[in-house]
């Protein structure tokens, strides 16, 4: 999720409270404007409406597996 996919009004501050991470931490989200999908799930627990896409448990551990293969230099990910 982007961070310009949040609904209009909400702060990356809000955001923060909600997530209960430091505002920094918040606004290095807008610096990638990429939420991590980690902090995505969590946003969708908790205040569904501003989530405009929905990440299942099974997304969220594939997409995690792949983010850490192409890390350790496996470029497909798989």
């Amino acid at each position: 999720m982007k961070v310009t996919d949040l609904p209009k009004g909400v702060t990356l501050y809000e955001l923060a409270k909600v997530l209960g991470i430091t505002a920094p931490a918040a606004y290095k989200y807008k610096k990638n404007n990429k939420i991590p999908d980690l902090r995505v799930y969590q946003l969708q627990k908790v205040k569904p409406e501003w989530v405009n896409q929905e990440i299942t448990p099974t997304k969220l551990i594939k997409n995690l597996i792949k983010d850490q293969n192409i890390r350790n230099g496996n470029e497909q990910g798989k």
